[in-house]
């Protein structure tokens, strides 16, 4: 017979285990922000620093694969390298993953402005005051390369 004490206890383990995935992955996302704000605050010109965010969030991405905002600011990354197919890539699995997402729709309209008045992004100063982190889940989780190899 099935021990049920036995089940309750793996419960509570998976879910503590649930739970620091979750606190890395915040922590991480965190880290990578910082990373480019140092980024901009350079007025753009240390782009070893968007590689360093670039594998933070890379790591966020294998904590939590379900979660849009690292794929977002991958795309920022790819972006700034003048990488569209990247940048069009990372945006597909953040549409796919969260159609109604407002840091998307934010980042969206940053590149539409850009397109019609061209200069540097400054995308992530107006979401790292935001709190508002989406946790939808999806089933689906998308696994990417680093990209820390871009140009």
């Amino acid at each position: 017979m099935l021990n049920f004490e036995n089940l309750k206890s793996a419960n509570k383990k998976t879910q503590s285990l649930v739970n620091d995935k979750s606190d890395d992955y915040e922590l991480i996302l965190s880290e990578a922000i910082s990373i480019i704000e140092q980024f901009n605050q350079t007025k753009y010109t240390n782009k070893n620093l968007l590689k360093k965010a670039a594998d933070k969030l890379t790591e966020c991405i294998n904590l939590k694969s379900n979660r849009v905002e690292a794929y977002i600011f991958q795309a920022y990354i790819a972006h700034v390298f003048s990488n569209d197919e990247l940048t069009n890539k990372f945006l597909k699995i953040a549409h796919y993953m969260d159609p109604r997402s407002e840091l998307l729709k934010s980042f969206r309209e940053m590149i539409a402005n850009q397109i019609r008045n061209p200069r540097r992004l400054s995308f992530e100063s107006q979401v790292s005051n935001s709190n508002s982190i989406n946790e939808e889940k999806i089933n689906n989780p998308v696994r990417i390369q680093r990209i820390s190899r871009l140009k």
